[in-house]
């Protein structure tokens, strides 16, 4: 996604959004659209989760998504990928949400930012604070997402060590839990 940094110059963004846990696992900001800003993402959230492998990364049909350097990280980090069909309205709906919501919180309603110290600045604050303070419980109202996700760990970890019943366990491995998309 690429907006104004400043006038005539653009900054662009690119995420790794982790769809068990609505989390950024990964995500780098630069000056150009090429191949290696979406590697790079790609090589974060792999620095994030310490693993990828069995993951399915769901992209657009995008120039960058397409080149043999994204197809070669994805491969050596053990991603699948996967795009819907050329054309298709609701293809990657969760990253154009994403982006739109970005740009209009950051942004403000102006067109671009005074400078590029400033835009990255904005973009750093808004990226900590959607992994961190967005989340809304219908219960318990406002809570980090962080500690969703580590509730959620701590149960399935749990379940995973319990016996329910007598006989020996012939249960999977609980290995691999978050996927990204």
């Amino acid at each position: 996604m690429g907006e104004s940094c400043v006038p005539r110059e653009f900054c662009y963004l690119a995420t790794v959004i982790d769809l068990a846990s609505r989390r950024l696992a990964g995500w780098p900001i630069a000056d150009h659209m090429r191949a290696d800003l979406v590697t790079d993402a790609l090589a974060a959230a792999v620095r994030t989760r310490d693993s990828l492998a069995g993951s399915i990364m769901h992209t657009d049909h995008g120039a960058l998504y397409t080149s043999r350097a994204f197809t070669q990280a994805c491969r050596s980090a053990g991603v699948r990928r996967s795009m819907n069909a050329v054309g298709s309205s609701a293809d990657n709906a969760l990253a154009e949400s994403f982006n739109a919501t970005f740009k209009r919180e950051t942004l403000l309603g102006r067109k671009s930012w005074p400078d590029k110290h400033r835009a990255r600045l904005d973009a750093f604050r808004w990226l900590h604070r959607y992994n961190t303070r967005r989340v809304e419980h219908p219960d318990l109202g406002p809570v980090p997402a962080g500690l969703l996700l580590d509730a959620w760990n701590l149960f399935d970890d749990l379940s995973c060590s319990l016996k329910v019943d007598r006989r020996p366990p012939t249960r999977p491995s609980c290995a691999g839990r978050a996927g990204l998309g």
